[in-house]
């Protein structure tokens, strides 16, 4: 098996992972929509337009993860292998995008009622102290680990391993020097701020109640922003680990034993757990009770390519809650949110062109 087998296999059960998790999208979105739709599930046409996505969107995962594998018996470009990767992951949205549009239809026909959200005295505390526990930890390891390097940079050897292939073999060798010593450590304290950034945004992020029970819905609010606030800040912990432990002692010819294990800690936490809240809690905490979660935070057409990205100007948040699957989104109508979406636009073209120059 070659280097671009094994790399085309974990791309195509990323793929089939995805795929399926899209499948059932309605069943860790927020409650109250449909296809990130404000609609009654139980509305005429739903059904038929349901059972199609399903059907269309498992098809075309299993021929995307089919053809994700056996392109890597065309090429072993790792450049060409993973735009093909980024490309299927949009492919996969098409049916999402169909479907919304068709949901979309349907609302705007019906005649339900458009109740608004509704607002509360008193404000529930998130619970600060175990989340700044978890990434004061985080830091201390990088803090340590780092202070650790610096003492005793004399002792380490003069060339540090880079990338090895698929076989051990080692495939990059540099000098020591400052800049690649403390790499390991830059790029932990770069995970662990954007880590901190995006909890940041999750606890600022306007709570959803619910007319029904609003004290109840704000409520299962906190307890989500709790969730996932551990949730993120356990990944930014594992992160750490691997960059701070299992990379720098790889680097020193400590193998990739190690580097090995930790990352596959780290994707099976970092998958198990958005699996399992996404169903069980909700990025609102709209899944934790049987509460009848019919108010709505922004219109139907503020947000677009199927419900995925908001862009709303006179909405002065930058990130919301997703109305479809879990996690948060930009508000591309804010200049901030365009700053944003371009830097990731940026971000995912210079990360292909360094794998097109890694493949060379």
């Amino acid at each position: 098996m070659t280097e671009g087998n094994f790399i085309s296999i974990l791309y195509a059960s990323s793929i089939l992972l995805v795929g399926i998790l899209q499948v059932f999208v309605n069943s860790f979105s927020k409650k109250g929509y449909v296809f990130g739709i404000r609609l009654d599930e139980n509305s005429d046409g739903l059904r038929k337009i349901n059972k199609k996505y399903k059907l269309v969107t498992l098809i075309l995962t299993l021929a995307l993860g089919a053809i994700q594998y056996l392109i890597s018996f065309v090429t072993n470009n790792v450049g060409w292998i993973s735009l093909y990767f980024f490309l299927s992951l949009g492919l996969i949205m098409v049916p999402l995008i169909w479907a919304n549009k068709e949901i979309k239809k349907i609302s705007k026909s019906s005649k339900q009622e458009r109740k608004k959200l509704v607002s509360i005295g008193g404000v529930r505390k998130i619970s600060y102290k175990p989340i700044f526990l978890i990434y004061g930890l985080s830091l201390a390891l990088i803090i340590g680990g780092s202070l650790y390097l610096y003492l005793n940079y004399d002792k380490l050897p003069d060339k540090l391993i880079m990338h090895t292939d698929f076989n051990g073999n080692v495939t990059d060798i540099q000098d020591k020097t400052l800049a690649n010593v403390f790499m390991p450590s830059l790029i932990s304290l770069a995970n662990l701020a954007l880590f901190a950034m995006v909890n940041y945004f999750l606890i600022k992020a306007r709570p959803r109640l619910s007319q029904e029970d609003p004290e109840r819905s704000l409520a299962d609010n906190t307890k989500a922003k709790n969730l996932w606030s551990y949730y993120l800040g356990i990944n930014a912990l594992l992160m750490t680990i691997l960059f701070e432990i299992g990379i720098t002692s790889f680097s020193f010819g400590g193998g990739d034993g190690l580097v090995n294990i930790l990352t596959g800690l780290t994707l099976i936490t970092a998958i198990g757990g958005v699996i399992y809240l996404g169903f069980k809690v909700g990025t609102d905490g709209s899944r934790l009770n049987n509460l009848s979660y019919t108010s709505f935070e922004e219109d139907d057409d503020n947000w677009v390519l199927g419900s995925t990205i908001y862009n709303n100007p006179d909405d002065p948040a930058l990130f919301v809650n997703k109305r479809i699957g879990v996690g948060m989104t930009v508000n591309i109508g804010r200049p901030m949110g365009k700053v944003i979406l371009i830097l990731s636009v940026i971000i995912l073209i210079a990360s292909l062109v360094a794998l097109f120059k890694y493949s060379a």
